[in-house]
């Protein structure tokens, strides 16, 4: 009984087709992936989840934003497939409060070079793992900032594995590994 996940599905292989504009907020207990679209919200959020689970799936690509992925209050990001940036955004993907973001064996392809504030931000206890996953192409800003006991775990990648060209900084029991 009720939605259990919501799918978002644009035209299979050709994400820019279908293009998603604005801010997307979602403040509910469920599960919503995106497959074959692009994200694009200049001024706002493309994608704030809160409580749920976000689930990127294949060809979905993130156009300029203020926020990329931003998630809060225990809510989950998985990424399923490879995805593109093809725009900067203040923050990639932001973290607050036990949320969790998780990357396993996932290439991101950067197109030109965007610029970000921080490409991850994590705050409060929030969780960033990155494993065996990698980049190709490059961004300007600030790699990372960590901070309020949050972690983000690159597998021994090193302090230079996020797209930027400014070290990351870590504070008030922040972690980056």
């Amino acid at each position: 009984v009720g939605i259990h996940e919501l799918r978002i599905v644009g035209r299979t292989g050709i994400a820019a087709d279908v293009v998603i504009s604005g801010s997307n907020y979602i403040d509910a207990a469920l599960t919503i992936s995106f497959s074959a679209v692009s994200l694009s919200a200049p001024s706002a959020t493309a994608v704030s989840l809160k409580v749920g689970t976000l689930r990127i799936r294949s060809a979905v690509v993130f156009e300029a934003a203020a926020i990329h992925i931003w998630l809060r209050d225990r809510a989950v990001c998985y990424v399923e497939n490879d995805y593109t940036i093809a725009g900067g955004a203040t923050q990639h993907i932001r973290l607050d409060v036990q949320s969790y973001f998780s990357a396993t064996s996932r290439t991101t392809t950067l197109v030109g070079t965007p610029a970000f504030t921080q490409f991850v931000f994590a705050q409060q206890a929030a969780i960033a793992s990155f494993y065996g996953c990698s980049f190709s192409g490059s961004a300007t800003g600030t790699r990372y900032n960590v901070t309020k006991n949050a972690l983000v775990d690159t597998f021994g990648s090193g302090a230079s594995f996020l797209p930027g060209n400014i070290a990351g900084t870590t504070s008030s029991g922040g972690t980056y590994s």
